[in-house]
């Protein structure tokens, strides 16, 4: 084999056209390849994330009104009020809540706190109200300290109110003089980034407002519903949302009979409504669905491109097969055997092979390094790198093949003869 590096090498070099067109393609396929297997590891990551929620369990209410009674904000509160009671009576239902949390929604609340009266880095975290039975709707426990309770749940439009009061002392900068302060829950995860040493039940928050919030619980864990990354961090509030969007969590296995009598349960309070409702893992497809989008069409970007490619090589070496039918037939005559001639030629697209994965290589981690500085994509991982070099190898090892099969069993005497 090592023999006919010499002549290969040399009529590659009469040839640099054809050889620099098979070593542009590997180079450029391998390049884009391994990056798109990169960025499907990293979107199958996303798609295999769990929210830590019941969600098999979780149904999500949303009411529309079109009674004009509800124009009223008291009567609208009241029928709230028998919705929730309702909800929480009809047999199935494990947990109701009044919140606009839905988990796998792809947005909600956010905002900028530190640690009251310090002069702490800011932290950006997720806001969520809660009422008694918002976390045990979801599934989850607090770990640590206590739970809300319905009767702490202020309405939210009270809470902004009193939030955003112009009657409020302020000092020159703005700020209330009189703080507002909370009670909130946070994350175990916000617990550990804000506090040096992870214990945040009984310290405060503060935000630019000056308002407070005392942490009087902590649950374990808390994912990120957001389209971008906030980390898990997160407080919730006692709050009574507004509007009439409500949580349901069913007992197992009774979710599909929920979703035939929740509707009539909120109707028969009020029928002045049209009600809609989804299960948590329909939202989780519908939120999960650009991360499927990606995967579909980067594998098929990668089927594509190792196709063309390999058509290019059949192409190309079969043209080079052609070309060289009397110099085969020379090379027969001279005693050459068929393994030599099926040798040359895959040994010369080894070659090929080889000189674009070197150039592709270096072109992947550039391409890599683009992606990361632009986007939430990780390092290109060295493994599959060595993955991509081996089907390159396999792909063109494969489509010079059948070419090579070709010229094998080129006669002697029909290819000396003159044309």
């Amino acid at each position: 084999m090592a023999s006919d590096f010499g002549p290969i090498l040399r009529a590659l070099s009469r040839n640099k056209a054809r050889a620099s067109i098979i070593v542009l393609e590997v180079a450029l396929t391998l390049a884009i390849v391994v990056n798109c297997v990169s960025l499907i590891k990293d979107a199958r990551l996303e798609l295999a994330k769990q929210s830590g929620f019941l969600d098999e369990d979780l149904i999500s209410v949303r009411v529309r009104a079109f009674d004009p009674a509800f124009n009223e904000q008291p009567f609208t509160d009241s029928v709230i009020a028998k919705d929730v009671e309702a909800l929480r009576a009809l047999p199935g239902v494990a947990a109701a809540t009044q919140t606009r949390f839905r988990p796998w929604q792809g947005g909600g609340s956010s905002n900028e706190v530190w640690i009251a009266g310090t002069k702490s880095p800011t932290f950006r975290i997720q806001t969520y109200a809660a009422d008694g039975q918002t976390f045990k709707s979801l599934g989850i426990t607090v770990a640590e300290g206590r739970d809300f309770t319905d009767d702490e749940a202020v309405s939210e439009r009270d809470r902004v109110r009193a939030v955003t009061s112009q009657n409020r002392p302020r000092s020159a900068d703005g700020r209330a003089t009189t703080p507002i302060v909370q009670e909130i829950v946070v994350s175990r995860a916000f617990a550990k980034l804000a506090f040096a040493d992870g214990v945040a039940l009984g310290k405060s928050l503060e935000d630019s407002d000056g308002d407070q919030y005392a942490i009087v619980g902590v649950i374990d864990r808390f994912y990120n519903p957001y389209a971008w990354n906030i980390g898990e961090y997160v407080m919730f509030y006692a709050t009574r949302s507004t509007g009439m969007q409500y949580l349901v969590r069913a007992e197992k296995g009774q979710r599909e009979t929920l979703l035939k009598s929740l509707d009539k349960a909120l109707l028969t309070v009020n029928p002045g409504r049209v009600v809609k409702m989804d299960t948590i893992q329909d939202l989780k497809l519908k939120n999960q669905g650009e991360q499927l989008f990606v995967v579909k069409m980067l594998g098929g970007v990668i089927f594509l491109l190792v196709f063309v490619t390999a058509l290019g090589i059949v192409g190309i070496t079969s043209f080079s097969v052609a070309e060289r039918t009397r110099h085969i037939g020379t090379r027969r005559a001279l005693g050459a055997q068929k393994t030599d001639i099926l040798r040359y030629f895959l040994t010369e697209n080894w070659l090929l092979t080889s000189f674009g994965i070197v150039i592709g290589s270096g072109l992947a981690f550039f391409l890599n390094a683009a992606l990361v500085s632009s986007s939430t994509a990780s390092r290109l991982a060295p493994v599959l790198l060595l993955v991509g070099m081996g089907i390159m190898w396999v792909t063109g090892i494969l489509s010079a093949l059948a070419p090579a099969l070709r010229g094998m069993r080129i006669e002697p005497a029909i290819a000396t003869r003159n044309v």
